[in-house]
């Protein structure tokens, strides 16, 4: 491979899916046929294709117009009204009566809703869940060409997140990544990304072919952890890549980062914008935002084109559920005065206003038709047909309804007024925890905390936004790492933190969290400091210069 010149050089490789397909043997190649009721079915891919193509022109390829437009479902604008459903949860209604239904099962998976599942699994887990473990069946649509339940389902989710669409995905939010990259970059196109991305964004660029061109995120030395990206560096790498006369196929900014930093998205968004570019956000650790005033603005309402969240990570889904959000196209943000417009909008308690009106929203689930209309248009800068047929690429086509329907239940859930209570009461946790340790004379990162933040090109800006919801406690003035405190932690304590480093570990606060948690995080912390004391020195040695010198290899680290 090209050895790069600097951190932050493209150059155009022969390595690309398009590439990689044409040098394959003469006879064409066999995309597994899967002609029953599940799933997408894949004629033969010609190796005619030219090597220009994208993944997704490839898939057209061998799909075919005709079939192409059955196994995709157009954007709400270009399509029939979106169906409305006075259900409270569409798809996990429909799966519950699935699950209760007398029939004999000839269809996937084995078990046959428990009765052949493993003794010990069905003793584990519970009847229930293998009842409803179950496949496509007529009732409950289709993840690759939704209709009924799933389709009410995902747009219900888009009219609770603000977006134009959006997508439910059962491989995680890396494959939200992936898919976005897939289908914004062909192949030769730059992708505009920080080093500090998740590895979801580096497989995202083999899979389309498309060039990074990398923005060294903002390093902070006093915690040894980096931040997000500057708006200076991020218009510095479009002008870049523009003078060279390459073609920008999307700009990815990852906010907020694991520790709750956000990058100022709003800036980002229009200088993306201004160059034409589509702006992908993962947003992986920020789908809770939307929904509280002390939580920072989501990147939708800042103007991102894409955005990709965890739900499960912070919503309360299951572990592997997630969502893609696409933009709205008539809501170009970015200007200070719509920001103020937003921040002053109806709330109910003190939660961002997810309703047409809050203040009329009662305890009860709200119904669909209760929700603002999805937006006329996505953004002009996405395909919502060409993120329909990356996913159709890279997910999983015997999608699980256990994670499909908990992502149903999660919008349910997080669309009453109570979420905010459970949000509110979370803050005050976390705020609680913070104090305790800081009263302890341990350092916990937050915007006013003491930092050492410099960048290569601009370390201004490094906390356009924070989640206080992430804790994150310094250990090295303990003389000992994150990882021994982890350790020390779980086997003495019974504690488990959510990211040991080198010179901390981060908890992170969630509607879950309850009382006697943060108790005992204090109670474990005090007998360790008691122990160990509190003072200048550093985990095993590695002082702030090494530790540093360390960060920065890993962010300046070329390709060879």
């Amino acid at each position: 491979m090209t050895a790069l010149s600097s951190p932050n050089a493209f150059t155009r490789t022969d390595f690309s899916p398009a590439s990689s397909f044409s040098a394959l043997p003469r006879s064409n190649l066999n995309l597994t046929a899967r002609s029953g009721r599940h799933g997408c079915r894949f004629a033969s891919l010609s190796r005619r294709a030219e090597s220009s193509q994208s993944p997704i022109q490839l898939l057209d390829h061998s799909l075919g117009s005709s079939e192409s437009s059955q196994t995709t479902r157009e954007s709400h604008s270009e399509t029939s009204e979106a169906p409305q459903s006075t259900r409270s949860d569409p798809l996990l209604d429909a799966l519950a009566a699935n699950a209760d239904a007398d029939v004999a099962s000839f269809h996937f998976p084995a078990h046959r809703r428990g009765l052949g599942a493993p003794p010990r699994a069905l003793s584990a887990f519970g009847a229930d869940v293998f009842r409803h473990d179950l496949p496509e069946l007529p009732d409950l649509d289709n993840l690759f060409a939704p209709e009924s339940v799933i389709a009410e389902a995902q747009e219900r989710a888009a009219r609770v997140f603000g977006a134009s669409e959006t997508r439910f995905l059962v491989n995680g939010s890396t494959v939200g990544v992936q898919a976005a990259i897939v289908a914004c970059c062909r192949p030769g196109d730059v992708l505009i990304l920080p080093r500090n991305a998740h590895q979801c964004a580096f497989s995202g660029m083999v899979l389309s072919g498309a060039v990074p061109h990398y923005i060294l995120p903002v390093t902070d030395h006093s915690w040894g952890i980096t931040h997000g990206v500057t708006l200076d560096s991020v218009t510095e790498a479009i002008r870049h890549v523009a003078a060279a006369g390459a073609r920008i196929g999307a700009v990815l900014v990852v906010s907020p980062t694991y520790y709750g930093v956000c990058s100022d998205i709003r800036g980002i968004a229009r200088a993306c914008h201004e160059a034409g570019a589509a702006l992908i956000v993962d947003e992986a650790h920020g789908a809770h935002f939307k929904f509280h005033s002390a939580l920072p603005e989501t990147a939708l309402e800042a103007g991102a084109d894409i955005v990709v969240q965890s739900t499960h990570k912070v919503l309360g889904s299951m572990t592997q559920s997630a969502m893609l959000h696409i933009g709205l196209g008539n809501a170009e943000h970015g200007n200070a005065e719509q920001g103020d417009a937003e921040d002053g909008a109806a709330k109910h308690g003190d939660a961002k206003s997810v309703h047409g009106n809050a203040g009329a929203a009662s305890p009860a689930s709200v119904p669909a038709t209760s929700l603002p209309a999805p937006a006329a248009a996505p953004s002009p800068r996405v395909s919502p047909r060409d993120i329909a047929r990356a996913l159709q690429l890279l997910q999983s086509s015997s999608p699980s309804y256990l994670l499909l329907a908990s992502l149903d239940a999660t919008v349910g859930h997080i669309s009453l007024p109570s979420f905010c209570s459970s949000l509110a009461r979370a803050l005050r946790l976390a705020s609680r925890l913070r104090s305790s340790l800081q009263s302890l004379g341990l350092r916990v990162l937050s915007p006013g905390a003491e930092t050492d933040v410099s960048s290569p090109s601009h370390g201004s800006g490094s906390f356009a936004g924070f989640d206080p919801l992430r804790v994150a406690v310094s250990v090295r003035e303990m003389g000992m790492t994150g990882y021994d405190v982890d350790d020390v932690l779980l086997r003495e304590h019974s504690v488990v933190g959510e990211l040991p480093s080198l010179h901390g570990i981060m908890f992170a606060v969630s509607t879950g969290t309850t009382d006697r948690d943060v108790d005992r995080v204090v109670a474990a912390f005090a007998a360790i400091v008691r122990e160990r004391g509190v003072g200048e020195r550093v985990g095993e040695g590695m002082g702030r210069r090494r530790m540093t010198s360390w960060v920065l290899d890993i962010c300046r680290c070329q390709v060879h």
